[in-house]
This record gives C-alpha cells, sequence and structure tokens, in this order.
C-alpha cells in the first residue's frame, strides 16, 4: 500500500515549510515520502528510485528515459547498478569491479 501522506508533507501543507524531519533527514521526496540527508545524493522525481551520487542518476536516465537498476546493465554485460541499504532505505550505486568503467575506457590504442 502507498502511503499518501506522512508527517513531513502534512507539516509542509500546514506550514508552508518542511519543518523537521526524522533522524536528520534534510530533504523529502512528497511523491514517495524518502528522506535523505547527502547532498552528494541524488533522488528521482520520476522514477522515485534513489542514488549514491549525481553520475549514478545520470546513467540511469538515457534520451529522458529511467532506465530500471535492478536490470540495467554494463556494456561489458556486467550489472551497472548495485544496491546499498542507506539509513533511510536503498540507493543505487555504480558496481564497481576494480576497473575503470568501460564507458570511460579511451577509444583509442
Amino acid at each position: 500500500m502507498t502511503k499518501t501522506s506522512c508527517v513531513p508533507c502534512d507539516h509542509t501543507q500546514k506550514h508552508g515549510y518542511l519543518g523537521d524531519l526524522p533522524d536528520q533527514a534534510t530533504s523529502h521526496c512528497q511523491q514517495c515520502h524518502r528522506n535523505w540527508s547527502s547532498a552528494a545524493e541524488a533522488h528521482c522525481c520520476g522514477c522515485h528510485n534513489h542514488f549514491t551520487s549525481n553520475r549514478a542518476f545520470d546513467q540511469h536516465r538515457t534520451l529522458g528515459q529511467c532506465l530500471n537498476p535492478t536490470t540495467e546493465l554494463r556494456n561489458d554485460g556486467r550489472r551497472r547498478f548495485e544496491p546499498r541499504q542507506r539509513k533511510h532505505g536503498v540507493s543505487w550505486a555504480l558496481a564497481y569491479y576494480g576497473e575503470p568503467f568501460p564507458e570511460t575506457l579511451s577509444k583509442t590504442g
């Protein structure tokens, strides 16, 4: 069941600003009710997935469409994203396999 409201949303509606969020969160999505506190993280207002970095967020968008981080693969066939459990829920990180990402390797030589 999807929540239709929550304490931060109710506070915003009543007072016109977000108010104090639980657990030192500084941001809140009024559609999916996700809280987060890191300015380095990125939340997608389209698919409501949450990412550990702007780079991970950018790689989940192609031609204005959201890619599903649970199924998206890199050029070499390995998973592009891996889930990370955070204080406020799952965040998607770029999967790291110990070498540069294929998309960043030089195309010369």
